[in-house]
């Protein structure tokens, strides 16, 4: 195939798979959590600006702390909400270049949404407030996706939050993206494992399950991976320091020598989809120049929990409506992998 022609291919693929949802930009904190904005116009002309993490578990629309700061900004209440502890309020918000109508929740004091400001894409219970079934009619598909650059340069990290279908932009070759098996774990998206995890040519302990946690930078080892990789860390020469004690903390003088991690999951279609973590995405350099092992300890033996790192180098959404991880590689950012 021409140049001429492939540039053609892409053109009709990109013109049939139009993205038709909501896209904002996504912002990693220092903290290593994800946010991104939305807003609401006051009768005034004045904007009320909101942060608010994706989350996708337990939880439901939080939006504003107060009510006085509800009504200010054009909401009204709605009536009681006992799954987050406190009163129901609707109003228009913009997110993206799209104006949406949502009902959110203002907590009580000893609520555990306290404090909080989240947009909930988690799995329906009652009484939540959920974005998804309030975007039901609004776009195309119940899902959203998210995407970090890699290895950004500067301090202020922006990637993209996609609403209600994939960009295949993104994607590498324009594809859309997989879905992958879920275990059907109740109340959280998450995958099969295929029993298959390599740190370079070592093999670790294999979880069953697979989960993906998106605001944290922190992957969780079952204890039986963790000791697997020190001793593979050992088997290198690779001098580490570990401090069970101190929430498995672990460290290591240079990245220079570790090797990528690989775990493989289940699609849909029972065939098995390699997920490839380099060592500048499981680790971050401290102060003292050495470099932190990003990896804590999985509180199930039978699982792992994937970081929001993994956004760097992959497209990863979340479907509502099949309780399902999706993934797709992204467009070559011209990584450097390490072996």
């Amino acid at each position: 195939m021409s140049k001429k022609q492939i540039i053609l291919a892409i053109i009709l693929i990109s013109s049939v798979y139009a993205f038709e949802g909501i896209s904002s930009e996504l912002i990693l904190n220092q903290d290593g959590t994800l946010v991104f904005p939305i807003s609401q116009k006051m009768s005034d002309g004045t904007q009320c600006q909101y942060y608010v993490r994706p989350v996708i578990d337990y939880c439901s629309n939080i939006i504003t702390e107060t009510a006085n700061q509800a009504v200010k900004c054009g909401n009204r209440e709605i009536g009681q909400n006992y799954f987050a502890d406190g009163d129901d309020y609707t109003g228009n918000f913009l997110i993206g270049e799209k104006n949406i109508n949502l009902s959110f929740s203002i907590p009580n004091l000893g609520s555990v949404f306290n404090g909080q400001k989240i947009l909930c894409f988690g799995f329906k219970y009652d009484g939540q407030q959920n974005a998804f079934t309030q975007l039901y009619h609004q776009v195309p598909k119940q899902q959203i996706f998210m995407s970090l650059p890699f290895q950004p340069s500067s301090n202020e990290i922006k990637g993209t939050i996609d609403i209600g279908d994939a960009d295949i932009s993104k994607t590498k070759n324009n594809v859309y993206p997989i879905s992958l098996k879920s275990s059907g774990e109740a109340g959280y998206y998450s995958a099969y494992s295929n029993k298959d995890v390599q740190y370079g040519d070592y093999t670790l302990f294999s979880p069953r399950v697979v989960f993906v946690n998106v605001n944290s930078p922190f992957f969780l080892f079952s204890q039986f991976q963790i000791q697997d990789l020190l001793k593979a860390f050992t088997q290198q020469g690779i001098k580490y320091n570990y401090q069970p004690n101190k929430n498995h903390f672990i460290s290591v003088p240079s990245i220079e020598n570790l090797k990528n991690l690989e775990i493989n999951v289940v699609s849909s279609s029972s065939q098995p989809f390699k997920i490839t973590i380099l060592p500048s995405q499981y680790t971050a350099q401290l102060n003292n120049g050495e470099y932190q092992v990003l990896i804590g300890l999985a509180t199930y033996m039978g699982s792992m929990t994937l970081s929001n790192r993994v956004f760097e180098t992959y497209y990863i959404g979340f479907d509502f409506s099949t309780k399902q991880i999706l993934i797709a590689e992204k467009v070559n950012e011209q990584l450097q992998q390490q072996y």
